[in-house]
């Protein structure tokens, strides 16, 4: 493991493979609960990770200009960086909160290759600026000088090569807006009871699959009552509290403690949207045969 900076502050609170190799001249921060997968390699002049960031295997920060005095890189809390994805730093890129990049997702922030002396075009090289609560899928390309704003769905294998507005859906090579002010919306606690009851059956069979089987209902302001052995936890899907419910004074407090069991279910529902992060690091349990196959 490498990291090399000037000034550095890596919470202790985080899980890092050992083959990372980050050297950004001016400084490295890496908030707690940060997961960093293998082959993770950076080279800029300051890098942010927010807290709850997933880094996936084999992301890469660099390439052309990365030693130049605007390659700053943030990425927000609780943002998710796929797989083999790729981030271009000559210029800044920032990264909002709760922002996702599919498998082999780029952001790039220059472009032109041949000389404008043979009239090929002028070279462009401009920031990158991504919103809050963006999802950009897999084999997405954001092109240099792009803007995209909060609340922003982007279709898969989509070229961004202009600025997209806040709360839209845009698609295509390049990408094109389909759908205006769409996101955020109201769900009604009909919609949301409904959409719930469908992944909870999908994660009783998983929970079978575990070797367990809790007793999980949906209240009507949309509480998630899960139960198993002597453990009661509320998941509060609108407020996304976590509160502990004691069946004998009948009260709920607040809690960041959950058993493994609890913290697999809380691990199910971040995998759907539904994300708690008052805990720690979110953990699942395996399924029997591959406990039985180790």
């Amino acid at each position: 493991m490498r990291i090399e900076s000037q000034k550095i502050d890596v919470n202790p609170r985080i899980k890092i493979a050992d083959d990372i190799d980050i050297v950004a001249s001016d400084s490295v921060f890496i908030g707690e609960y940060a997961y960093i997968l293998p082959g993770f390699k950076v080279r800029c002049r300051s890098l942010y990770i927010g807290r709850h960031c997933y880094i996936g295997a084999g992301v890469e920060i660099g390439g052309g200009g990365c030693n130049g005095p605007n390659a700053h890189v943030s990425i927000g809390e609780r943002s998710l960086i796929a797989e083999r994805s790729f981030i271009n730093c000559a210029e800044s890129v920032t990264i909002g909160e709760h922002v996702a990049f599919g498998y082999e997702t780029q952001v790039w922030t220059h472009g032109v290759w041949q000389p404008v002396a043979n009239g090929f075009g002028k070279m462009k090289q401009e920031p990158v600026k991504i919103g809050n609560e963006v999802w950009l899928p897999s084999r997405c390309q954001v092109m240099a000088g792009v803007e995209i704003g909060d609340n922003v769905v982007v279709g898969m294998g989509s070229l961004v090569n202009k600025s997209l507005p806040a709360g839209c859906v845009a698609v295509g090579r390049p990408a094109k807006i389909i759908k205006e002010n769409e996101f955020p919306k109201a769900i009604t606690d009909e919609d949301l009871r409904a959409e719930l009851n469908n992944i909870l059956k999908i994660y009783m069979a998983i929970a079978e699959d575990k070797g367990f089987e809790p007793t999980i209902i949906i209240s009507g302001d949309c509480i998630i009552k899960f139960a198993y052995l002597a453990e009661h936890i509320d998941f509060n899907i609108r407020t996304k509290e976590l509160m502990k419910y004691n069946p004998e004074t009948r009260e709920s407090q607040p809690t960041t403690y959950l058993t493994v069991y609890a913290e697999d279910f809380r691990d199910f529902l971040r995998r759907w949207g539904f994300a708690f992060y008052g805990g720690g690091f979110f953990e699942s349990i395996e399924p029997k045969r591959f406990q039985e196959a180790q």
